[in-house]
């Protein structure tokens, strides 16, 4: 049998370099250790190279041999952490996609975890984790970027209706104050601790980090931050006077969308002072809109140091 022709090594009609080129929603299963656990994840890898202006194709086996290579010879032991997958699948294909300057390997899924539900004891949630490493040619060498990045759900409650709401309420006891024997200064006090009626919604944050070694971060550090930005916490179970006090917290919390990113951007500078003043952080919160057609929705991108530098000239500001 003569020699097959390796067409992809064949000059393009068009002679134009290609960011990415790869193959996508490859899903394999693998173990995330987390402490003494093993959890089995099932993600979805995606995996691209870039393609030089002279080559008509990538050669596609390759990029899909790459993936189940590092899976099966990796399956019988836990990875460390899903960035670390990530980072031997773009080296991997680096090195087998001699011609490509670039690689990339992203992965995305359900992480399910165990938590402690206050009334339940030990519970199952499921958070959407997902990661990116980008290796590049330098020199001799590969150097490779990681990025790790999850999200979470709560309950936010709006300031504004709560606003509107408790002016309303003053309004009507004003109206009858000698009824109920108050001066003004009782109502205020009154209105300042009860809880005031708002329209509530489910909000969606995401943070995604960049990290500079294998493990910087914990995933669920992550989801921690993202919970914590809400003015409630959800559950898919609870029981009657939990439900009270979760409502109740969460009024007395109200917040904005923009309200929730820039807590997150507080506790992210406040929780990674380790990370490189060069580290990218991508947050974003979506809240599902109850009283509107639409959601609401916040980004930002910055560096850890730019995050740094911001919340340093608050601080001087407010001295």
């Amino acid at each position: 049998m003569s020699k097959l022709p390796d067409v992809q090594n064949q000059a393009p009609q068009f002679m134009i370099s290609i960011d990415r080129v790869g193959i996508i929603n490859l899903r394999k299963r693998i173990k995330i250790l987390h402490g003494n656990k093993a959890y089995d994840f099932s993600p979805i890898f995606s995996a691209y190279v870039s393609l030089p202006r002279q080559q008509r194709g990538i050669h596609m086996s390759r990029s899909s041999e790459t993936i189940e290579e590092v899976i099966d010879e990796l399956s019988y032991q836990a990875y460390s952490s899903l960035e670390c997958v990530c980072k031997i699948m773009s080296e991997t294909l680096l090195r087998k996609h001699e011609y490509s300057p670039r690689s990339e390997v992203v992965s995305s899924g359900i992480l399910v975890v165990d938590i402690l539900q206050e009334g339940f004891g030990k519970r199952q949630r499921g958070y959407e984790v997902f990661s990116k490493a980008i290796s590049k040619r330098i020199g001799g060498t590969i150097k490779t970027r990681m990025f790790l990045g999850a999200s979470a759900e709560g309950m936010t409650t709006c300031p504004c209706a709560k606003e509107l709401m408790q002016s309303y309420a003053k309004e009507i006891l004003l109206e009858r104050k000698e009824d109920f024997n108050l001066n003004e200064m009782q109502i205020e006090q009154l209105l300042n601790i009860i809880p005031i009626a708002s329209h509530s919604q489910r909000s969606k944050g995401t943070l995604c980090v960049e990290l500079s070694r294998e493990r910087e971060i914990d995933i669920l550090t992550l989801t921690e931050i993202i919970e914590s930005c809400m003015s409630g916490i959800v559950h898919d179970v609870l029981k009657r006077p939990d439900e009270g006090k979760l409502v109740r917290l969460a009024h007395l919390n109200p917040l904005f969308v923009e309200d929730s990113l820039r807590l997150m951007a507080q506790r992210v500078v406040e929780r990674f002072k380790f990370l490189s003043d060069e580290s990218i952080i991508f947050m974003r919160v979506e809240n599902m809109e109850s009283v509107h057609v639409y959601n609401a929705c916040a980004e930002k991108q910055s560096t850890i140091g730019e995050l740094k530098k911001e919340f340093q000239e608050i601080s001087s500001n407010n001295t």
